[in-house]
């Protein structure tokens, strides 16, 4: 068998993924979105070899995925078992068609005609125990983190109730009712402490409509300059949600700077970045070594790749392994970067 565990925040797979690793070892696989972009490309690659439709049985057997909601979108994945952490109810289906999304033997071989030889499909998902008077820590005593990537406890309260009344989900036949006990007009009722959450949540998805509405780029406009919206080597959102900060991370070596990425992908420059929460990373360290700072100032001058919002941050090689750089955060505090190909970027306070 070949297993997947999504969880909802980099941190918890990062947990998992390091809890599985003495007893499975090489069998276990991370993937995230705080990779450099050329590493979360060569990750990916390896993620669709083991677990993709062409997958053999014995690229399959044994492995184990930990990821974050990459795996829910646009990879084409098939896993034997999934473990998730509870979500709304539209991702946790989105995520279930991971499950025995081609038809294979008993070997794990996948086949084009018979049936699916595997049984049926499991998704197991970690969720609190059901409190029909729950409030807020219903969910963050128990996954903080999906408590804060999934702000409407409403919405995973009512997902949880819904799922103890079956014990298994039929597609698309039961995806309407789903939908609709969480989501619709008749929607299950909510404990009352949880009905103050679901209100403030609708009001900030309010909020976040009229944002997107203003930083929308109509065809009547386009790029104009008249628009008042769109400035040269701005960085626009994108996406709604907490600000983001953009970083590329290089490779120091007291004399020169480098594109931190090392491996056979072109665009070696655009490759080493990668994306933070801007409260986290939200500007350069300050440098106190005068040929750092020019090193700096030569690379953005010699590539034009390196906009003005792009974060540099300079990484050393560290004793123990992987590369540590410096930044600072929303509060401009001094924050310590430590990456490594098989992890990512992990962030650390610094006094």
């Amino acid at each position: 068998y070949c297993v997947c565990w999504i969880r909802n925040t980099v941190a918890d797979a990062r947990t998992a993924a390091d809890s599985l690793r003495p007893e499975f070892g090489d069998a276990v696989m991370l993937f995230h979105a705080r990779y450099m972009m050329g590493d979360r490309l060569d990750i990916e690659r390896g993620v669709l070899e083991r677990f993709g439709k062409t997958s053999t049985s014995q690229q399959r057997a044994g492995r184990i995925l930990v990821a974050t909601q990459l795996v829910e979108q646009s990879l084409d994945l098939d896993f034997d078992v999934m473990v998730s952490d509870l979500a709304p109810v539209d991702l946790l289906i989105q995520r279930a068609g991971r499950l025995h999304r081609h038809r294979r033997d008993a070997e794990g071989v996948c086949i084009n005609d018979g049936e699916d030889a595997r049984g049926a499909p499991l998704l197991h998902v970690l969720a609190p125990e059901l409190d029909p008077d729950a409030g807020d820590d219903w969910i963050k005593g128990f996954l903080p983190g999906t408590a804060a990537v999934y702000p409407d406890h409403g919405a995973l309260w009512r997902t949880a109730t819904l799922l103890a009344e079956r014990d298994r989900i039929k597609v698309p036949e039961h995806t309407r009712d789903l939908i609709e006990g969480v989501y619709g007009d008749e929607a299950i009722r909510l404990p009352a402490k949880l009905e103050a959450t679901a209100t403030q949540t609708e009001g900030q998805e309010g909020a976040d409509r009229s944002v997107a509405v203003y930083n929308s780029l109509t065809f009547e406009e386009g790029y104009s300059a008249d628009s008042q919206r769109w400035y040269q080597e701005s960085s626009a959102p994108t996406r709604l949600g907490e600000p983001t900060s953009q970083l590329c991370l290089l490779r120091w070596d007291g004399e020169s700077l480098q594109p931190l990425y090392g491996g056979d992908l072109p665009f070696r420059w655009q490759m080493s970045q990668v994306t933070m929460r801007k409260s986290l990373v939200a500007s350069e360290a300050p440098i106190e070594d005068p040929a750092l700072a020019a090193a700096l100032r030569k690379a953005r001058e010699d590539n034009p790749v390196l906009k003005r919002w792009l974060i540099l941050v300079p990484m050393h090689r560290a004793a123990g392994g992987g590369w540590h750089g410096r930044a600072l955060d929303a509060n401009q505090r001094k924050a310590l970067l430590i990456y490594r190909p098989a992890d990512g970027l992990l962030i650390q306070r610094a006094e």
